[in-house]
């Protein structure tokens, strides 16, 4: 892993400790991932800063792509990547750090994609459909070099420098992350501690 690579996967583990210790009660009730995304989103905004990537953004679910023209106006693109032939999937990724196209160089900087598990830690809600992309095939395709993108539409290049896997299992009282670079799965975090998911009475 290089040094820059190293830095960002420092700069989202310290973002995830605080997200971890300011936000036990989203835990325990077992909020959705969208909810957890959005608590997240607020501790990655003080990181960047103190690591001094102020120019950069944190959206969640962010579809577009903006190609900058050298013109006055760039052009803006939903973001998608081929998945046959005769079709292309479009890429909402959960929580990403970019500078919304407006740097030159290094605009996409994370792209995460977060799950909840089930007790035995099978993610919930597996994909049915066998042409809709994982999301751990969409953050390798996330992270893909433009030398390393091979689709031949500049609209399916990228350029990530890190992805980010996040799993979440409320009732074993743990979550982690596996990372992605360059296309390919690099590395996986150690096991951080979370509140249990208390048993609670849903009223319907």
């Amino acid at each position: 892993m290089n040094r820059d690579l190293e830095e960002l996967v420092e700069l989202f583990e310290e973002a995830n400790r605080r997200f971890i210790d300011n936000n036990e009660r989203l835990f325990e009730i077992d909020v959705n991932e969208r909810t957890l995304c959005g608590a997240l989103l607020v501790e990655l905004y003080k990181v960047l800063y103190e690591y001094d990537y102020s120019d950069y953004y944190v959206d969640v679910e962010y579809n577009r792509r903006i190609r900058r023209t050298g013109k006055e106006e760039d052009k803006v693109y939903i973001k998608s990547v081929s998945c046959s032939i005769d079709k292309s999937q479009i890429i909402n990724c959960d929580l990403i750090v970019h500078g919304r196209g407006k740097l030159s160089k290094h605009d996409n900087l994370i792209a995460l994609e977060m799950k909840k598990t089930k007790k035995n830690g099978e993610l919930r809600r597996p994909r049915k459909d066998t042409e809709e992309i994982s999301d751990r095939d969409r953050l390798m395709v996330l992270t893909e070099s433009e030398r390393e993108c091979n689709r031949g539409n500049i609209n399916h290049f990228f350029g990530y420098e890190l992805g980010v896997f996040y799993k979440v299992n409320h009732y074993a009282g743990v979550a982690n992350a596996e990372y992605y670079s360059h296309g390919k799965h690099i590395d996986n975090s150690e096991d951080w501690l979370i509140p249990k998911a208390r048993k609670i009475h849903r009223v319907k």
